[in-house]
C-alpha cells in the first residue's frame, strides 16, 4: 500500500540521514501487489573501518524498525544474519536438515540464511 512504501521510504531516509549517510532508495514494482525496495547506502570504504561499522548498525537499525511494521528483507547482507535467522523457526530447522542432507561438509554459503 502506499502507506507502506512511506514507512519504508521515510524510515530509510531518517535512519541513515541521521547516521550521516544519504540513502540510495529503488522501488520495483513485482505485480499489483508486491513492491520490492532497494536500499543502498553509498560511501567510500577508504575513509576507515568507523564508516564501514556505522552503514552496518544503520542497516541493522532500519531492519529492526522495518521488522516492527512486518516488513521484512527477501535478501540481505551477512551482517544481517543473526537478525534474520532464527534458531527456533521451523522454516529454519527444517532447511537445516536439508543442507546436512545435501552439504554435509558445509561448504556452500556457510552462515547464509542457514543455522550452519
Amino acid at each position: 500500500s502506499g502507506d507502506d512504501v512511506k514507512i519504508v521510504v521515510n524510515n530509510t531516509i531518517d535512519i541513515l540521514n541521521k547516521s550521516g549517510f544519504e540513502p540510495s532508495i529503488t522501488l520495483n514494482t513485482v505485480n499489483d501487489r508486491a513492491l520490492e525496495t532497494v536500499i543502498s547506502i553509498p560511501f567510500n570504504r577508504g575513509n576507515g573501518d568507523e564508516e564501514c561499522m556505522r552503514a552496518h548498525n544503520s542497516i541493522k537499525k532500519l531492519n529492526k524498525v522495518l521488522n516492527s511494521y512486518g516488513i521484512y528483507p527477501y535478501r540481505s547482507g551477512i551482517e544481517l544474519m543473526d537478525e534474520i535467522v532464527k534458531e527456533d523457526d521451523i522454516f529454519f530447522q527444517t532447511t537445516k536438515k536439508l543442507k546436512d542432507a545435501i552439504d554435509p561438509d558445509h561448504i556452500i554459503a556457510p552462515g547464509r540464511y542457514s543455522l550452519i
